[in-house]
Formats: C-alpha cells, structure tokens, sequence
C-alpha cells in the first residue's frame, strides 16, 4: 500500500516536469539604449531563446534581486561585471554566464575570451556544452578581468585593436609601441615570492599578472601555457638586458617564429602560481584593469573555479582544459641580486652588458692566454715556416694551413681586454708575448728563404705587397669574430682563429722573406699589412669587448684613444694605396674592350694590365685585321691619352686577326 508520503513526492515531481523553464535573462545595464536592447533581443531570439531583459532597482544589491535563469546574458560594464562576480560565488549560483560585447566591457571581453562583434558572441554563448568553472585572479582584494601592470604599461593596446589586424601590421604595431617605451624606461627593483616560497629579487621594467589569456602587446608573442581554470595566476616579467635584445626578442618573435619562452629567456620570466606577493623598494604605481593604483607591496590569489561561464572563441580549447596545478618559476635569464640592484634606475644600455661572472671568467683566461708558453713558441715557428714554404710554392691550400696552426689569436684578444679595461699589467704582457711571436716568426721565415735561395714574387707574395683600407676592414671584423668568441663560450675559438690568422701569418712570412731577400719594397708592403692587421684586430677586439659590457667608455677611453691614433696614422697610407687601386680599375676598365678607327683602321684592345706609378705603365694587346704602323701606334697611345685623362706609359703587343 502507498503511503501519504510518497503520493506527495509523485505529485511534486509531476509539477516539477511540467513546471516551465526558466528564461535566459539579459542582465543588462539601465545605460543601455531602446535601440541596442532591440538588437540584443533580435539576435537571441534568432538563436530560438526565450529571453527577459533584467536590472536590478536602484539602491538594491544583486544578491538579493537577481532571479533564477537558465542562463545569464550580461550586457553590462567591467564594473558591473565585477560586481556580479562578488556576489555569485556567494549565491552558491551555477548558472552559466555569456558576455555580450560593449564599449564599456572591454576587460570582460579580454576574460571571456569573446569578439568585439555581437553576432559572433552571440554564437558562442548558445553552446552550453561549452560551459567551464572559471578562477578568478584577485590582487589586494580587488576581482582582476584582464591584468596587473607593474612598473611601465609596454603594449597595452586594447584587445581588440589586434583580432582583425593581419600578422605584418600587428608585429609593427607592437614593434612600434613598444620600443620607444623601452627606450624611455628604467628598471624596477622588484622581490616576487610565490606560494611555494620561491622567490627573486630581480630588476624588471614590467610585471604582467593575467589571469589566462594574453592579449598584450609585451606578451602576444609567447606560445606558452596560458590555462583557463588550473588554479594558477600567469606573471610575465619583462626584463631586457638592451635595446638590442629587445630587438633580438622581437625578431626572434615575429620574423623567426620562435615564441617560445624558453628561447626568449634572456629577455622574459614566467611564473605560474596560485598566489604572488610583489613587493617594491616604495609604494609604485601600477593598474589593475587599466585602472591606476598605489601600494608598496601587491598580494595576488587565485580563487579556484569560482564562476561557470561560456567562454568566447579567442580562447582555444585547451585553453579551458583544467590541466596541471603545478608552480613554474622560470626565471633564469633575469638579473638577480647585485647585478639586479646595479640595474636599477638606469636607462637600458644600447648592447647587453656581460654580467660579473662572465667577466671573471673570460679574464682568467685571457691573462692565461697572454702569457708567453713553450707551445706558443712551437707553433709561431711552425705555422711561420709552413707559411714561407706556401708562398715561395705559390700553395694556397699550403698557406690555409699555416693560418690554422697559428697561435696568434690568444695574446691578441688579451692585449685588446686589457687596452679596453685599462689593465696595465695584461697589456705588458700581450705586448711582449706577441714580440716574441713576432721575432720567432721573422727569424723562421728568413732562415728558410736563405735555405730555400729563391728569389721570385709569386701570386700569393704579390697578394700582400699592396695593404689598402679593405684589409682594414678584414682586420677589425677578424678582432669582432675573436673578442665575441671569447666572450660567448659556445661559439667555436678556432673559427675566430682562422679568422684572425688569416690576416697576420702570410704577410709576417712575407716580411721575413724580404729579409732574407734584402728586398725594401717587399719588406714595406708586408709589414705594413701586419702592423695594419694587428691594430685593426685589437682595436676592433676592444670595441667588441667595450659594447658587450665588459668594461666601460670611461675606463677605455685612454686604450680607445691610443689605438685610435695608431689606426689613424696608419690609415694614411692605405687610403692612399686604395686610391692608386681605384684609379688603376677605373683605367682597366675603360680601356678594356675599347673599339676605336685609327686611319681608317679599327683596333680593339685587350688584356689590360696597368702599374700605378706616378707615371702608369699600361701594357695590352692591339687586335687588328691588318699589320699597323709605328705612326698608328703613336696616334694610337694620344688617342688613348685623350680619352682616359691620364698620361701614361703605353706598350702596346700586336695581334692579327684573320
């Protein structure tokens, strides 16, 4: 028999099937306009809902005017949306929300996930399968929809500025907005903790706390895990070591494509944390939601899966995958400490600045380095010989080897440091360890032309008779390659030594050979392509060294000023051994293939050969279809006088041509 009981439950659960559903409520707000309700309704309505458009009275609180709805659909402001997200979790509430794009909502917007275009969000929200239990980010009390600033708002431009720009004009824009912030600012000293207790004190232009998606600028560019509801809050910290590196991150970022942050870890932080505590050395300025505050230290919690909503389609589906709980504290590349507190208040320098660790390191080795050893000794002597023996046999292949067995690199790279650090002792001794160097090699190389007893100009001799400004500029670019090797362990010190080789071991071997020949002109020329290399190296060494942070203009200046003026006085000749070979190409090149008509005969020259002397000797072959007289000849070379503008020697070969 069935007892009263359970007759009253079939009854109530009767009624409950047939009891209506409850509506989807537009929780919209009083500001709104006849006109914009009209169009929300008309788009929900298409979507087949039955909607009700609700505000609260004045003077009351949500929490006890809001109604039950099958879903929420929120047409209000970013201050009545954080409103609303007080209370729901307070009302123990499930029922889903879906925001509704406005001018006043751009905040909710970037939290949600959704378009600036109201048919598109529209369409998101119907998908209830979609629906997530979404944390909430709060900082010192306050409900966080799109970020915390601290320190400079680099790239802040709104989201929506960004969805429908393409991929070229968003990186300009970020590009644009971004770097002359940059320029301007200054690092701040900030000590971050997490809830974990890890913790750093580092030096930083900007923190970004987001609470899932990134839609700033500073940020855009990193594909990392950015989750929706894993109980974690996102802090991006942003602390280039240059302005250069600023521009190495973002061309890495949007020319390279390489996003993520693990290789832009010289230039950001991440850490991922389900509560933060910043504090400053004062009270700083810094914004929650684009809304300017003041406080010495920012405590920041994450209240977990606190809301359920139906996010947009700017947030990808993994992105709503609650995932991991895990802290990520990376943190690597960031200043720390003392090289944070020695950062701070400072404009960014132009290049990175080494930090002091690899100073000592790279120190320690170059005084090593500049110290005169026996296998120094060794090698100077065999690389020289190889080399004599490659340039008297006209062996290209000969002389790359002696520039590979030579030890120059080392002493060099030392006597640079220590010009750029004004370190008197590490100059003394790169000095003296390349004179020895330099005495072994003359006295090898005039040893072995005495035994050898050739006396001929080859190719590869003839090659560094003739120094211009352009082994100049092969000297400073070999002193960056050697100084930047040095200074980055990574990169491979035997290619800067070929490099630097290659400019000082043919023309010290040539130098010899003119004494053993007692040849002044081939002695000249040679010596000076050495003394041009080895000035040209240091110096372009010292720069190198100078712009990578290892010392400062202050303390170079006198090394600076020195090579300077060497380089300088040096110069004078070369720039005027680059004109004789300007002028001498010119020559070539206007006589080469020349047609003219001497009475009545026509000539073409060829085979142009020109000796720049105060008086040029050209030598070329005369091709004609008939044999010419010493009178054609003559009218010949005034003719060619007349057309080129210079007075020369002509010797001039007949060729028939039948």
């Amino acid at each position: 028999m069935i007892s009263e009981q359970e007759i009253d439950q079939v009854v109530a659960q009767s009624i409950e099937q047939v009891k209506p559903l409850p509506k989807d409520l537009v929780l919209i707000d009083p500001a709104q306009s006849e006109e914009r309700k009209q169009a929300v309704r008309e788009l929900l309505t298409a979507q087949g809902l039955d909607v009700e458009f609700f505000s609260c009275a004045e003077g009351m609180e949500i929490e006890h005017c809001l109604p039950e709805a099958r879903r929420y659909w929120l047409d209000l402001s970013d201050e009545q949306v954080v409103e609303l997200f007080k209370y729901l979790p307070k009302m123990g509430s499930s029922v889903p929300l879906a925001l509704l794009p406005n001018d006043n909502n751009k905040n909710a917007q970037s939290f949600f996930g959704i378009t600036r275009k109201l048919k598109e969000a529209v369409a998101d929200g119907v998908d209830k399968t979609k629906v997530v239990k979404a944390d909430l980010l709060m900082c010192n009390g306050q409900i966080v929809l799109a970020s915390v600033v601290l320190g400079e708002k680099l790239g802040a431009r709104a989201m929506d500025d960004k969805q429908d720009a393409p991929f070229w004009k968003q990186a300009w824009l970020d590009w644009k907005e971004t770097y002359q912030a940059v320029k301007r600012s200054t690092p701040q000293l900030f000590k971050i903790k997490t809830g974990k207790k890890q913790s750093i004190n580092t030096a930083a232009l900007s923190i970004w706390v987001e609470p899932h998606s990134s839609s700033a600028a500073i940020t855009r560019g990193l594909e990392t895990n950015f989750n929706f509801n894993d109980g974690r809050m996102n802090a991006v910290i942003f602390a280039p070591n240059s302005l250069m590196g600023y521009g190495w991150h973002w061309f890495k970022s949007y020319v390279l494509g390489q996003r993520q942050l693990t290789l832009l870890a010289d230039t950001f932080g991440l850490v991922q944390s389900n509560s933060l505590r910043i504090k400053a050395q004062r009270d700083v300025e810094f914004f929650i939601d684009n809304q300017p505050h003041q406080a010495q230290e920012i405590k920041l919690d994450v209240r977990e899966q606190a809301i359920h909503l139906i996010p947009g389609r700017l947030l990808a589906d993994d992105d709503t995958t609650r995932k991991t709980h895990k802290e990520v504290f990376k943190v690597q590349g960031l200043p720390r400490d003392a090289d944070a507190i020695e950062k701070v208040g400072k404009p960014l320098p132009l290049f990175d600045q080494a930090h002091e660790e690899d100073y000592k390191h790279v120190f320690v080795e170059l005084r090593q380095s500049a110290l005169t050893t026996s296998p120094y000794m060794v090698l100077m002597v065999l690389s020289t010989l190889l080399a004599t023996f490659g340039l008297m046999a006209n062996s290209t292949s000969v002389v790359i080897g002696a520039m590979i067995l030579a030890p120059l690199m080392a002493p060099i790279v030392s006597l640079a440091m220590g010009m750029a650090r004004g370190e008197g002792g590490l100059t003394v001794s790169s000095i003296k360890t390349l004179l020895i160097g330099l005495f072994l090699a003359l006295m090898s190389a005039m040893v072995a032309t005495w035994i050898v007893d050739i006396q001929y100009v080859t190719n590869e001799i003839a090659g560094r008779l003739n120094p211009t400004l352009l082994d100049l500029g092969v000297a400073v670019v070999s002193g960056i390659a050697g100084a930047y090797a040095y200074a980055k362990s990574e990169v491979a010190k035997t290619l800067a030594g070929v490099a630097i080789a290659v400019a000082l071991v043919p023309p010290l071997a040539v130098t010899g050979i003119g004494l053993g020949w007692m040849d002044w002109s081939v002695i000249y020329g040679s010596f000076l392509l050495f003394i041009t290399n080895l000035f040209g190296i240091a110096a372009g060494a010292a720069i190198t060294f100078w712009v990578m942070g290892y010392t400062s203009f202050a303390r170079a200046k006198k090394g600076f000023g020195a090579s300077t003026l060497i380089v300088g006085l040096l110069a004078i000749p070369l720039a005027f051994a680059f004109w004789q070979m300007d002028q001498k190409s010119s020559l070539t090149n206007s006589l080469e293939g020349m047609e003219l008509v001497i009475n009545d005969t026509a000539i073409r020259l060829e085979s142009v050969d020109v000796q720049w002397a105060s008086t040029p000797s050209v030598k070329l072959n005369v091709v004609s279809s008939q044999t010419l007289s010493d009178e054609v000849f003559d009218e010949l070379a005034e003719a060619l006088s007349i057309k080129t503008g210079v007075e020369a020697q002509y010797r001039f070969t007949p060729q028939l041509m039948r």
